[in-house]
């Protein structure tokens, strides 16, 4: 019996050690094993490194085409114009200039306002936002548009009353009759009950109008309204002013042209209304809303804003005589008198100082 058990272990044991052989051949064919395994595990990663997008791959060739917009408007009337970049370059953004701005005046997102009658050649140029790939061609785009005569008859009505008194003291603001840089209104801090998107200075009268203004804006339960810019001294619409022309200087415009196509957005230091401290712009989402008039909040702004002293600054109908292309946005107190004078006889206020 012991010799039989005996017998037995020795064959379990002669068994398993030709499986182990087995195995080891085996694995010694194949090539596998913990670490082959391992370097291909590294071989892997470094091939993903290595096909990686390159600089030059992250920013295609594209091109640039306007896409809509009417070729013929009217004096004081808009169009919008659009440009499509093919294909899609979220690195880039486009800005719109006019060549002409006696003509049309267009914004640099492309809403274009006829001034006089004439033509003029809009210009749409793509600004490179990409940091990491700043080197590639920025194509750009010509459109050519006509201004006719106004069909309607405006800024050419006849006064038979008399303005009330003061009128031709009101302060006009703009290229041709600017603010030095020493002037400086008194200002007050517009509260933080009044919604605004930052820290906001208008003078006391200016402030006591909005504030009664917006109780009854409330009232009427319209929707909400911010205020995006006030007083702005002339040190800060200086340095606002730089840095539109920086963007224009940086995509390769000589000095002179960068200038003139900077004032098509933004006013010159001294230029700016914002700078007597009695302007607001208004918005619904904290942006600049080309829109605003159409919203219910710029409705009601528009229709009632005259009975707290302010006026729409640059109506849409009056750009020929403003130089500014509509801005639905842009209050300016003038006190209640000559407000409701201005909003019923349908004037700017370019034409209301001249009123005798």
């Amino acid at each position: 019996m012991d010799t039989i058990k005996k017998t037995g272990l020795v064959a379990l044991a002669v068994f398993i050690v030709a499986v182990s052989v087995i195995i080891l051949t085996i694995s010694a064919l194949t090539g596998k094993g913990d670490e082959p395994v391992k370097e291909e595990q590294d071989t892997a990663k470094t091939t993903t490194t290595a096909t990686e997008p390159t600089q030059d791959e992250i920013v295609a060739p594209f091109e640039i085409s306007i896409s809509s917009g009417a070729p013929t408007i009217a004096v004081g009337d808009q169009t919008v114009l659009s440009a499509v970049l093919t294909p899609a370059q979220p690195r880039v953004k486009v800005c719109w200039y006019s060549e002409d701005t006696n003509v049309v005046v267009v914004t640099t997102d492309g809403i274009a306002t006829g001034v006089s009658e004439g033509s003029a050649q809009l210009k749409v140029v793509c600004i490179n936002v990409d940091e990491k790939n700043p080197e590639y061609s920025l194509p750009s785009a010509t459109y050519s548009i006509s201004v006719v005569a106004a069909t309607g008859e405006t800024g050419n009505q006849v006064i038979y009353d008399r303005p009330p008194r003061g009128n031709q003291d009101l302060i006009v603001v703009n290229t041709s009759s600017q603010l030095s840089a020493s002037y400086t209104p008194t200002v007050k801090q517009v509260p933080e009950s009044i919604p605004a998107t930052k820290v906001c200075y208008l003078t006391p009268e200016a402030l006591q109008a909005y504030t009664e203004m917006l109780a009854a804006f409330k009232k009427a339960n319209v929707g909400d309204v911010y205020i995006i810019s006030a007083y702005r001294s002339y040190k800060k619409q200086s340095e606002l002013f730089t840095e539109q022309i920086k963007i224009f200087t940086d995509q390769g415009y000589d000095e002179a042209s960068a200038r003139e196509a900077a004032m098509t957005t933004v006013n010159p230091p001294g230029c700016s209304e914002h700078q007597l401290g009695l302007t607001i712009d208004l918005s619904t989402d904290g942006t600049t809303q080309h829109d605003f008039g159409s919203l219910a909040q710029g409705k009601w702004f528009l229709n009632n804003a005259h009975r707290y002293g302010f006026i729409l600054r640059y109506p849409a109908d009056k750009v020929s005589i403003t130089g500014i292309a509509y801005e639905p946005w842009h209050y300016r107190y003038v006190g209640v008198e000559h407000a409701n004078y201005i909003y019923s006889h349908d004037l700017c206020l370019e034409e209301y100082i001249q009123l005798q």
